[in-house]
Formats: structure tokens, sequence, C-alpha cells
């Protein structure tokens, strides 16, 4: 049976807010730091992206073109692109040198929810309202595959830094590992109770983890799909979960307005980051594992020191 932390865990004193970024004019869905950690993308329901200095958290550009919310942000593994979904049911692709676009990727038939690069760079993926994970070519837009299975709008997807498989969540309440070189479903992960709002995978790829409305974030093995711990404390949906690069910490970020740290060892302390006053919509760590980034309904962008 997989362990289950709870909400008595003891819970550490929250950490100091390392910096707030403003400008956004509507709710902040979703963050993303760039490979090299001195960047992070915003998306937000003001139908923007915006770019920002991690050392500062100075703005940079503000990317226009999306004409709906945009939800999902992913940076390629070399940091020269960055990839955006959105409701207007379009992926676009900008050059992150000078924030042109690049290409916008066309397909999906209704609302596009959420992106992730290949290890290579080569490959996007994407999923959405229309239950559909998609494979595009990087280089020019036009589709791979499209890969059908799940009985709701698709959530999160994120590609094993192997890259041997890819993941994907849903509001069916699975989370399905595909083989991306055909498209076939390798297994199918069940146990959580309500909505998958976000998947990540450790950088060993050898651990899945899914963040649900139920309140809880779950841990699986990637190599055959069996659960290993299920993080319980929140106390309403859990939006959005990440790993920490060393893939001994999750961090989760959920309505109830805090981000939490839970430690993947036994006995580690849990930490609870408050001060956000809305719904804390997405979370990511820097490539260091030194910063926590937290997008919220509040409008705001915040970074946290956690190491």
């Amino acid at each position: 049976m997989p362990s289950v932390v709870a909400p008595s865990a003891i819970v550490a004193p929250p950490a100091a807010v390392n910096r707030t970024l403003t400008g956004h004019t509507g709710r902040v869905l979703g963050v993303a730091f760039s490979p090299d950690g001195t960047m992070l993308a915003s998306v937000s329901f003001d139908h923007t992206v915006r770019l920002w200095k991690v050392a500062d958290g100075s703005p940079i550009m503000v990317l226009k073109g999306h004409t709906d919310r945009v939800d999902g942000v992913a940076f390629s593994p070399d940091g020269t692109i960055l990839a955006t979904a959105s409701t207007d049911k379009t992926v676009r692709l900008w050059n992150v040198s000078d924030s042109a676009p690049l290409r916008t990727v066309t397909g999906h038939t209704d609302a596009v929810m959420t992106v992730a690069f290949s290890p290579d760079g080569q490959t996007l993926a994407s999923g959405g309202y229309d239950q559909t994970v998609r494979l595009w070519q990087v280089v020019d837009g036009s589709a791979i595959r499209t890969m059908q299975g799940h009985s709701a709008r698709v959530s999160g997807v994120a590609f094993a830094p192997d890259g041997q498989s890819l993941c994907s969540g849903a509001f069916d309440t699975t989370v399905r590992i595909w083989q991306p070189a055909d498209g076939t479903t390798l297994r199918t992960l069940s146990g959580h109770t309500d909505k998958v709002s976000s998947v990540a995978v450790s950088m060993d790829s050898q651990t899945v983890v899914s963040g649900s409305f139920d309140k809880t974030a779950r841990v699986w093995k990637a190599s055959d799909g069996s659960p290993v711990k299920t993080l319980s404390g929140h106390t309403d949906w859990l939006m959005s979960v990440a790993i920490t690069p060393d893939g001994k910490t999750v961090i989760s970020g959920s309505k109830d307005r805090t981000v939490r740290l839970w430690p993947l060892n036994d006995g580690g302390t849990q930490r609870t980051l408050t001060g956000h006053t809305d719904y804390v919509h997405g979370v990511a760590v820097s490539p260091d594992g030194s910063l926590v980034a937290s997008a919220s309904a509040d409008k705001t962008v915040r970074l946290w020191p956690i190491a």
C-alpha cells in the first residue's frame, strides 16, 4: 500500500517571499523558468505572456497575440523558444531572444490547456478540452499525431527527461503514460477521486506526480504505475504540481491560496508558503532548485527561496 503524508505533518515556519511580480491585469494561470534560470515566463487570463528577470523581478517583455486566456507555458530545452497554450484553441511559439512570434500551431478543436517540449526540443506536446494529446514538429508546427484515450479535458502534459514516455493528466481523474514514438498508451494510473489538474515527472524519469481537485497529490512509480505516496493536507483543489531537480521534494499549489513543499523522504518536514490572496494556479521550480515561482488568481507571481 502507498504511504500517506497527512495534514498532521509538521509544518515549518513559512518562507519569506523573495519578491512579488505585478503587471498582469487578470488571473495568472501558469509560470515557467528558462533552462538557465535567468528568466521567468507567466501567462494570464489577460491574454498576455510576460517575461521577467529572475534576479530582480523586473519585466522584460509583454507578448501579445492570443485572443483569449493563456493557460500553459513552457521553454524549449535550449531556452530559445517559448510555447504557450490558449483557450483560443491555438499553441503559439515565440522567439525568446526578441519575443517575436515564430508560428501559430492549430489543430485542437477546443481550448488548449497545457504544453511541454520533448527533451531534444524537436517535439511539442499539447492537451486540451478536446480530450486529446497532440504532438507537433517544433521546426514547422506540423502535426505528428493525435493521441486519444482520455474521456475529459486534458489538463497537463509532461515528457519524461529520458524521452521515452509522455505523461498526461485529465479531468477524467486518470493519468496516462504514452509512448511518444507511436502514440500507444503504456499504462493508465487510477486512484484520484476527482479531476487531475497537473502532472510532473522527476529528472531521473522514475517518478510521476499528479495533482487533483480531490485535494491531494499522488506519487507514482513510472516503470509500472504503482502508487508510492499520497500527499494530503491542502484544504481545497490542488491546481499544480512540480518536482525539485534533485527529486526529493514535491511542490504543490492550491485553491486554498497556499504553496506546499512535500519531502518525499520519510520524516522530512512539510513547509507551507502563504501570502497569495486567491487561488494558486501554477507552480514551477528553478533549474538549480533554489526558488519556487507561483502564479495566482490574485494577479501576481511570487518567487520564494526554498534552498
